[in-house]
């Protein structure tokens, strides 16, 4: 039978019969849900009642206890004069009642009652100054006298007051053992309830019913809707509800869930085939013949649903349609949020949650913040020239598993976070990462998450494969001083990154406005670098003298900068950030050809002596091609390469390898002579002297500043003659005055260089004004 005859069969007594049970379950759930309302509230009612009452209870078995312990009643006892100590006493009654508990009570007294029953004395805390006892409370007290015992305490339902009394001996003002004793005298108080009263009434008037069981009567049975409190001393107290209230939200309840079933039984029959028919059994078969027609997988095989109707191949389709879809959609959202290689939170949805948090934080008045670290791997271009760019991928993805790792919240650093859920770590690209804080309470936590993660790197990045001489470099910034907006705070963040590379790397910087401008600055540097006309480069040369003679013996080719927006750019700014940026290449080989172009100009000047010197990049010794480069291009000018100078800078002293090292052997076998620049910098080593295929040394500008200015010539001829024992050259650079001059010519230097004999010039001023070298 086909599912359309048999809908009615199917819906009706499924329809009805999930309703009527559903229906009488809610009523009944309904039921107890009331009953068990009204019950807890008069459970709570009783327990106020009963607390209130036994409050007042406590106040006044307090004010007795301390009226009795109290040396105003000894003086009374002993003070002859009823006038008197009427009076004395009067004024202790106050101060106990100012010390007690301050309960509200429409009507307060003390009396103190012979055993012949009068009133000896009579304190009311009201207006009338001839207030007397009530008949009512004298004979409850005089009672006791009669009964012969000691003390009691009772609550006066018809006048609403609570008494307390004690029997004392006159003399010894202790409780009396023979009660009927006429030396003895009664002290009692007299309190009415207010709150306990004034709460009865509120309640009955809501429907409640209040009763006040003596205590010699028999407990009440507890039923439903009534609770029962004991009052020490006094009975039960019990608040019932009225049932019929009860009944009647029953009934009504009963009522219009009848109602609501019959209609919504009926229409939803009605609603259920009408929709059936028109969106299931109807479309069926065409949404079948169309599914069993898509290839979803690139394959045709698929395997038909066992049940014969349309119910069963729908559902074969959607099935494969479904675990297709699913497939794809687990993929898309991996690309779509993930990045593929460290599978990091990428830069979109770093910018989305680092977007919401902020706006959230602001909604916080001033109490929310959110800290930005901006991360970037120091010298990770390095890895990838010097290892090849699947160790760089390793290197990144060891990386940013160790920063997942420290970031989620296991460590002690980060107590004063709510939950691993407060850090966010992401990709933004290449060797960049950030880290969005928030949520956290003491403004230190960015600096400390953020000095965590510097300690990944704290003696290079150790992995599987080794390891690698990289550093970190971070910036912080925080939401809402540091920026107002999303953009703002990675701008900022990231102009504090820039400011840990500028010191030195491998250190945390935090923003400021000064770095903000700074930040500005280096980022207009940064777009004129990545679109550099050549035309804006221009070389200029130094002199480098003979120390002996004063005459020229060679010049050293420096790089200049003339930007036309920006004017003048320092090398020292520059050509780290063409590093950084992968355009040192570029920059290097133009100051290879300009070098090579100028030399026959300067030859024909100062004669075919005269050496040229370049300053080449150390990253260019990292680099595969770059020798066969230089090779070429020293073919194509037809150079003779013996009459140029390699400077190394640096930074090769300190991340040289062995196949670094073998191109500086490719480049000295070729013809060039090769000099150590900035020797005696820090970065290195007496042993690099001998390790290295060097010709030159050429001692730093600082050292031999320090060495003038302190007169130790002795240190620098000691370096001096290790160097040629090493048949070494020495080069002195900074040279200021002509003192300094023949100091380091008597030391032993072969050649001089600093602005005592020129400061650099352009290769034009060299032409028209002739350095035929300086006395010494």
């Amino acid at each position: 039978m086909k599912l359309n005859r048999r809908l009615p069969f199917l819906i009706i007594p499924v329809l009805f019969t999930s309703f009527l049970l559903t229906g009488v379950g809610l009523y009944f759930v309904e039921k107890r849900a009331i009953y068990s309302l009204v019950q807890s509230a008069v459970e709570k009612e009783a327990s106020e009642l009963a607390g209130s009452l036994n409050a007042y209870t406590y106040f006044a078995g307090g004010t007795l206890a301390s009226i009795v312990q109290s040396d105003a009643l000894r003086r009374y006892a002993l003070t002859a004069d009823k006038y008197l100590r009427t009076l004395a006493f009067d004024s202790a009654i106050d101060e106990i009642l100012d010390s007690a508990a301050d309960l509200p009570a429409k009507y307060f007294s003390v009396m103190f009652l012979r055993s012949d029953g009068v009133a000896d004395y009579y304190y009311e805390d009201s207006l009338d100054p001839f207030a007397e006892p009530s008949p009512e409370l004298i004979s409850w007290v005089s009672q006791l006298f009669v009964e012969r015992r000691q003390e009691d305490k009772v609550f006066f339902e018809s006048s609403g007051k609570i008494a307390l009394a004690r029997v004392l001996n006159s003399d010894t003002l202790k409780p009396a053992f023979d009660v009927g004793n006429s030396r003895n005298f009664a002290v009692a108080v007299f309190i009415s309830p207010s709150l306990f009263e004034t709460r009865r009434l509120q309640l009955e008037e809501e429907g409640r019913t209040v009763t006040l069981f003596p205590g010699e009567l028999q407990r009440p049975n507890i039923d439903r809707l009534i609770a029962v409190r004991d009052i020490p001393g006094f009975g039960f107290l019990a608040v019932e509800a009225g049932q019929e209230e009860v009944e009647k939200d029953l009934q009504n309840v009963l009522l219009k869930m009848i109602l609501w079933f019959l209609a919504l039984a009926a229409a939803t029959h009605l609603v259920l085939q009408w929709l059936l028919k028109k969106y299931v059994t109807g479309p069926i078969k065409q949404l079948e013949q169309q599914f069993s027609h898509i290839d979803l997988d690139g394959t045709n095989d698929i395997t038909p649903y066992t049940a014969n109707d349309e119910i069963g191949s729908l559902n074969a389709s959607f099935i494969k349609l479904y675990d297709t879809f699913k497939q794809t959609y687990e993929q898309t959202r991996e690309l779509a949020e993930k990045d593929s290689l460290t599978k990091l939170y990428n830069r979109r949805v770093f910018s989305l949650t680092l977007d919401q948090l902020i706006t959230r934080a602001g909604r916080a008045h001033g109490n929310g913040q959110v800290g930005l670290l901006y991360i970037d791997i120091d010298n990770f271009k390095y890895v990838n020239d010097h290892y090849g760019h699947t160790a760089g991928d390793m290197v990144l993805q060891s990386f940013a598993y160790r920063l997942h790792e420290i970031t989620r919240g296991s460590d002690v650093v980060f107590d004063n976070l709510a939950g691993d859920e407060n850090i966010t770590s992401a990709r933004l690209a290449g060797d960049e990462f950030s880290v969005i804080i928030h949520g956290y309470f003491k403004d230190d936590v960015p600096g400390k998450v953020a000095e965590r993660i510097l300690m990944i790197c704290e003696n290079g990045f150790s992995c599987e494969k080794g390891n690698y001489p990289i550093t970190l470099s971070i910036g912080v910034a925080v939401y809402p001083q540091d920026g107002r907006s999303a953009e703002e705070l990675v701008i900022n963040a990231d102009s504090a990154m820039y400011e840990s590379k500028k010191s030195g790397k491998n250190t945390i910087s935090y923003y400021s406005a000064e770095l903000s401008e700074y930040a500005r600055h280096q980022q207009e540097i940064e777009i004129e670098l990545k679109r550099l006309d050549a035309g804006e480069l221009e070389l200029y040369y130094m002199p480098i003298v003979d120390a002996e003679t004063g005459g020229i013996l060679a010049f050293e080719a420096l790089l200049r900068w003339f930007s036309a927006r920006l004017g003048q750019i320092p090398p020292d700014t520059f050509i780290p950030m063409a590093e950084n940026l992968g355009l040192h290449q570029q920059i290097d080989m133009w100051v290879l050809e300009r070098a090579f172009d100028d030399a026959p100009v300067l030859w024909e000047k100062y004669g075919e002596q005269a050496e040229i010197s370049i300053n080449i990049s150390a990253a260019e010794f990292f680099s595969v091609d770059f020798v066969d480069k230089l090779f070429s291009l020293v073919a194509r000018k037809q150079i003779a390469a013996e009459r140029f100078t390699i400077e190394i800078t640096e930074t090769f002293y300190r991340d040289h390898t062995a196949s670094s090292l073998e191109r500086l052997k490719r480049i000295k076998e070729a013809g060039f002579k090769l000099a150590i620049d900035d020797f005696g910098s820090g970065f290195t080593s007496i042993i690099q002297l001998v390790d290295f295929p060097i010709d030159i040394v050429k001692i730093d500008r600082l050292f031999i500043m320090k060495a003038v200015e302190n007169r130790k010539f002795e240190v620098i001829g000691s370096l001096v003659g290790f160097c040629h024992d090493q048949k070494l050259l020495v080069t002195a650079e900074g040279v200021e005055t002509r003192e300094g001059a023949r100091n380091l010519r008597d030391a032993g230097c072969d050649a001089l260089q600093g602005y005592y004999f020129s400061k650099p010039q352009a290769l034009n001023q060299l032409i028209d004004q002739y350095h035929a070298g300086k006395e010494i």
